[in-house]
């Protein structure tokens, strides 16, 4: 059964991966390019592996995809379970950006503050993404998170 205990987990997972496979350069200074990931909650593996068929895949099992990026963003994962998609994140160095070109990512999408954490939901209410920073090596990253809000 999805929990949010599995999105939290398997975000906790993408992290260590983003550690121990991104290895940015610091001359990839590009123009801003965001590669919005799948947000299609309930498709397979192969319908995702189909759209991300310009990407590379890094990492595949029963419950993760995870890609290189192609322009500022370093990482995108996936997360699934009984081979539906659930979670989508993306990993982009923060000086590749800033916070309100990520924010627009989420145009559309209503703001709701649970505590000290800032959740965005689409006006259909099946989508909750957030914004965290993540750091690397002294290098900060933006982690931008997408879930199915009908998570039980």
């Amino acid at each position: 059964m999805r929990t949010k205990i599995n999105i939290i987990l398997h975000y906790m997972a993408v992290v260590l991966v983003v550690f121990f496979f991104s290895g940015c350069s610091d001359d990839d200074k590009e123009i801003y390019v965001f590669n919005k990931p799948c947000l299609q909650w309930g498709v397979s593996q192969e319908t995702v592996k189909q759209q991300m068929n310009n990407f590379i895949l890094l990492y595949n099992d029963n419950y993760t995809l995870i890609y290189k990026g192609q322009d500022s963003e370093s990482l995108i994962s996936y997360a699934f379970e009984s081979d539906e998609l659930y979670a989508a994140n993306v990993f982009i160095r923060e000086d590749m950006t800033t916070l309100s070109e990520i924010e627009q990512s989420f145009n559309g999408y209503s703001k709701e503050l649970d505590g000290q954490t800032l959740s965005y939901v689409n006006k259909k209410k099946t989508t909750l993404g957030q914004i965290s920073v993540e750091t690397k090596s002294g290098k900060d990253y933006f982690c931008i998170s997408w879930c199915n809000y009908d998570l039980p």
